[in-house]
């Protein structure tokens, strides 16, 4: 059954809309859940997804919470290439979202590489760096036990930013959420 919500990052969701961001990049958007209270606080929102199907999902959501349609861009591509051709572009954001799958497959026909979170993630958490607002604010999560035990994750950041990023606290976990191996850090990234 499929509710398109992780309900772990409710309290995340919340926090974050809080901040108050700007311009906001939600990668890897699934059904777009972060974008819909970014987009009520008053951020502008860049979903993106290699899914169709599920940014049209995302489309749906927030229309049903009667967001305007010029405050959400859907980007069908890859994380990786987006944050190449925003780089390119001079494209800056203020928050960015990052909750991969653990594995993706490769998909040839679309020059899509497979993505594995443990070896993937430095490299995704450098790009977005780049594209990051001086002062911004990345939040990463994994499902991945690996990265989750030991402040792995935190590492893999840390290893991958220019510069020693400052750690936010994040709310807790919901209580009615019981499932273990879910990680996420929150940090600012100064230039």
């Amino acid at each position: 059954f499929s509710t398109g919500l992780f309900l772990e990052h409710r309290e995340h969701r919340r926090s974050l809309a809080e901040r108050r961001p700007q311009r906001a990049l939600n990668l890897f958007a699934y059904t777009c859940a972060f974008a819909v209270p970014l987009v009520a606080a008053g951020a502008v929102v860049v979903n993106v997804d290699v899914s169709a199907r599920y940014l049209d999902w995302g489309r749906r959501n927030l229309a049903l919470n009667n967001a305007a349609p010029d405050v959400a861009r859907f980007v069908r591509m890859d994380a990786r290439e987006y944050l190449a051709v925003a780089a390119r572009r001079g494209e800056q954001f203020d928050l960015i979202i990052i909750d991969p799958p653990t594995f993706a497959a490769a998909d040839p026909r679309r020059k899509r590489a497979a993505w594995k979170a443990v070896a993937d993630y430095p490299e995704l958490i450098g790009a977005a760096a780049r594209v990051l607002m001086p002062g911004g604010v990345i939040f990463a999560a994994s499902n991945n036990r690996e990265l989750a035990e030991r402040d792995v994750l935190k590492q893999l950041i840390a290893a991958a930013l220019p510069r020693t990023p400052t750690w936010i606290a994040l709310p807790p976990w919901p209580v009615d959420v019981r499932e273990r191996g879910r990680v996420a850090a929150v940090c600012v990234c100064p230039r």
